[in-house]
């Protein structure tokens, strides 16, 4: 899987194009059902397994999956607004986060054995690859023009 010392430095710095043009150039259904075989998708989250995209036709050309790493699922989550309220219902909240990503991590795992098997790729995703080396592996995976 690539991080962002194993890219090559050309596909390095292009934050400012991920911005701008990722969500033009790419697909992202709410639904599989919609899915017509032409556009590429960026897989983000457990609404999309692999096997479920595998069965709908999509090939491992047009299919990514992104995957976080353990410490950067937790520092991010840790973060999020809406996390503290629902941790504040739980009898033991620090175990209840610890179990939550546990259970995200295995599960981010098996997506990428899933995603591995059946021929797509997966990037896991830390605070070391950046949003515009995320975005170069976009363009490259999809053969999209680059700006």
């Amino acid at each position: 899987m690539p991080t962002a010392s194993s890219l090559p430095p050309n596909l390095r710095g292009q934050s400012h194009l991920a911005r701008k043009h990722l969500k033009q150039v790419i697909h992202i259904p709410t639904s599989l059902e919609t899915y017509v075989g032409q556009e590429p998708i960026v897989m983000e989250g457990a609404a999309f397994l692999p096997a479920l995209v595998h069965a709908w036709g999509v090939p491992p050309s047009h299919a990514l999956f992104l995957v976080p790493t353990k410490p950067f699922q937790v520092e991010n989550y840790s973060q999020r607004e809406w996390v503290k309220p629902i941790l504040e219902s739980c009898a033991d909240p620090e175990q209840a986060f610890s179990n939550w990503m546990e259970r995200d991590h295995r599960f981010g795992q098996g997506i990428i054995q899933q995603a591995e098997a059946l021929g797509y790729q997966a990037i896991t995703v830390d605070d070391q690859l950046y949003i515009d080396s995320i975005y170069a592996v976009v363009i490259e995976h999809f053969s999209l023009p680059k700006d």
